[in-house]
């Protein structure tokens, strides 16, 4: 009976073996899957402003949005190619994209970073900025999507409703109709992240550091990830 037991017991130890192991590389394949598929989705990311159109302004030299828009762009393209996104930036300097400083230039450098994205053939574009308002007291990130359009606006409200989890936002916003060119311009799923207020001193010293940066980059990445899935 104790020899028949022992037996028993071997075939069950094995038969586990077997399953964890059967588990395991399963697990391991659909973890290769999912990477494999959001490797295949492209994300055009776009830093606000930038040249002689620095955009809004804070209290310091140091607060000038165009500068602060693209070293959260930088963080988000370092989240999200870690998560195994193709990510392309549509500036990744100082430099405006205008091309000249004539009369115009702004439309002109709407108009490049619409014909750099029609290019690039992306699943979804992201443009970050910063915010500024009359009254001191206005904080928080606020996500804008194209009038109208349904893929624009859920992944808006993935963005907002993960930016609405810092807990230094202190402020809970809904995602907002936007009517800007670069969201009319373009077909794919399209949002503007304004990422705070360079207005109230508080978030404006936030968005001075990096920590702070990062931590929006991840929030924003977690928004794209939870419209994906």
């Amino acid at each position: 009976m104790k020899s028949k037991n022992n037996a028993c017991i071997k075939v069950l130890a094995m038969l586990f073996c077997i399953l964890f192991l059967t588990v395991m590389i399963v697990s391991s394949k659909v973890a290769t899957a999912k990477k494999t598929a959001s490797f295949r989705v492209k994300i055009v990311l776009d830093a606000g402003h930038g040249g002689i159109d620095g955009g809004c302004m804070g209290s310091t030299d140091e607060s000038v949005e165009s500068t602060l828009n693209l070293l959260i762009v930088k963080e988000l393209e370092g989240v999200l190619k870690s998560k195994g996104f193709s990510v392309f930036l549509t500036r990744e300097n100082e430099d405006g994209l205008y091309g000249s400083t004539e009369p115009g230039f702004k439309l002109r450098d709407l108009q490049k970073r619409v014909e750099i994205t029609s290019k690039i053939s992306p699943d979804l574009f992201i443009s970050v900025h910063l915010n500024k308002y009359a009254s001191a007291l206005r904080r928080g990130a606020q996500v804008f999507f194209k009038i109208d359009d349904k893929n624009s606006k859920n992944l808006a409200m993935k963005i907002q409703n993960s930016l609405n989890l810092l807990p230094e936002s202190k402020r809970m916003y809904d995602a907002l109709k936007g009517d800007y060119y670069l969201l009319n311009a373009l077909s794919i799923p399209a949002v503007i992240v304004e990422c705070g207020f360079l207005s109230n001193p508080e978030e404006e010293g936030l968005l001075l550091t990096k920590s702070y940066r990062v931590k929006l980059a991840k929030a924003i990445a977690d928004g794209v990830v939870s419209y994906l899935v």
